[in-house]
């Protein structure tokens, strides 16, 4: 069990939960299932893959991904105002 008490399914759960509150993800189910689809926006994808990189031990450059980020976010912020709620 990781740190704080918490399994990996559960801080995943929180993690999504949080990117649904904030608009990054748009979660709907299957009709007459349990089975989730999760779409998330186009501005958060390259949070998500900064987010992921950032977990992995190796070494990576993260100038372009940084700007790619920043720009994509000023982007969204610029498009619609209402869907950064982080």
């Amino acid at each position: 069990m990781p740190d704080g008490g918490l399994t990996f399914s559960s801080k995943a759960r929180l993690i999504l939960g949080r990117f649904v509150k904030t608009g990054w993800v748009e979660k709907e189910f299957l009709d007459g299932s349990f089975i989730e689809i999760i779409t998330p926006q186009p501005y958060a994808i390259p949070v998500m893959k900064l987010l992921s990189e950032l977990g992995s031990e190796e070494t990576q450059e993260y100038n372009s991904l940084v700007f790619s980020t920043y720009s994509a976010l000023k982007q969204a912020k610029s498009d619609n105002q209402d869907q950064i709620r982080a």
